[in-house]
């Protein structure tokens, strides 16, 4: 996953996203992406992923109540 090319909509995303060519200074290039914008386009990343999780869970739940209510429906005796 690229959480700086998905949720960062700076310039540090360059790093993600276009071609490097400046292999002398990768050490240096890469210290100043992991900083600040880098921790939080991982944590937006994290936090969506725990938003998408959330949903499918509330999505099956609610698919299991609707379920069971047709059940009951159906097999009323």
């Amino acid at each position: 996953m690229c959480p700086c090319l998905l949720f960062d909509n700076k310039k540090a995303n360059a790093l993600a996203s276009l071609p490097f060519h400046d292999w002398k200074n990768l050490s240096t290039v890469v210290k100043r992406h992991l900083g600040d914008s880098h921790n939080a386009s991982v944590a937006m990343s994290e936090n969506f992923m725990d938003v998408m999780k959330e949903q499918k869970i509330q999505s099956f739940t609610d698919f299991l109540i609707r379920l069971k209510r047709l059940l009951k429906k159906i097999c009323t005796f």
